[in-house]
C-alpha cells in the first residue's frame, strides 16, 4: 500500500492537541432550570373570600354571556370541507369522486 503523505509531500502531520480529545478537558456545567410548576400548594392559593351571593352572582354573569352560536376555528379547514366532493352528505373518496366525474362526464346518473 501506498505511504501516506502529508501536506506537501511530506510525511504526516501529528494530530493537534486541539483535535484529539483528552479525558482532563473540564465538562461544561448547563445551567439548572426549575421545572415549571403545575400545581400549587394550599398554602399559597389565594383565600375564598366570596360569599355565597357573590358567588351566586358571578355565576349568573357568567351565564348570560354563554353563546351557544356556532362558531368556525379552522377557516382553512372549513373551506376544504365546503370543496370537497360529497355523496349523500358524506365525504366521498377519491375512486367514487372518479367514478362520478366519469358518469357525469357520460350522462349517466351515478349509482353508489
Amino acid at each position: 500500500p501506498p505511504a501516506q503523505r502529508g501536506p506537501g509531500g511530506g510525511p504526516p502531520a501529528a494530530p493537534s492537541a486541539a483535535a484529539v480529545p483528552t479525558a482532563a478537558a473540564p465538562a461544561r456545567s448547563i445551567p439548572s432550570v426549575a421545572p415549571p410548576r403545575l400545581w400549587s400548594p394550599p398554602s399559597e392559593l389565594p383565600p375564598l373570600t366570596m360569599t355565597r351571593e357573590e358567588r351566586v352572582q358571578r355565576y349568573r354573569e357568567k351565564r348570560k354571556r354563554r353563546t351557544f352560536e356556532k362558531t368556525i376555528r379552522y377557516e382553512a379547514r372549513r373551506a376544504y370541507a365546503e370543496v370537497r366532493p360529497r355523496i349523500k352528505g358524506r365525504f366521498a373518496t377519491k375512486d367514487e369522486a372518479a367514478a362520478m366525474k366519469a358518469a357525469r362526464l357520460a350522462g349517466v346518473p351515478y349509482e353508489c
